[in-house]
């Protein structure tokens, strides 16, 4: 079984969405903020980790950087309500300002994205298709 850690600071909705995953056979472990995803991350191993960009304590982006320098032997899916694309289909960025740097470090670090809100056929499908 494949094992993913999601990390979400909407307890509600990160809990329903564990639960969908689990139903689809995957084991789940949930956080709620970065900084716990890093301390499960340290103890536990995980083949993709699910991660919003917009988290108490340590942010996203920089537990992502975190998980990055370490090069981790995981795949990484951001979700975010930033929109990163223009739709979920395409890879062509939807950054909002000319320079942004931060949003063109997302696009570079994370192995694959999601715009929330999200479909969960989609995310089901998306996570098929990261773990093989």
């Amino acid at each position: 079984m494949k094992r993913i850690l999601l990390v979400d600071d909407d307890e509600e909705i990160c809990e329903e969405i564990a639960e969908l995953l689990k139903e689809e056979r995957y084991l789940v472990r949930t956080a709620f903020d970065g900084e716990k995803a890093l301390q499960i991350l340290e103890k536990e191993a995980f083949d993709l980790v699910i991660l919003d960009l917009k988290l108490p304590v340590v942010s996203g982006l920089d537990v992502l950087r975190t998980l990055k320098s370490r090069r981790v032997p995981f795949k990484i899916l951001v979700t975010t309500g930033r929109p990163m694309f223009r739709s979920e289909d395409d890879r062509i960025p939807a950054l909002d300002k000319k320079e942004d740097t931060e949003g063109k470090e997302i696009l570079r670090l994370a192995d694959a994205f999601m715009n929330k809100p999200f479909d969960v056929v989609a995310l089901l499908k998306k996570l098929k298709v990261m773990l093989g």
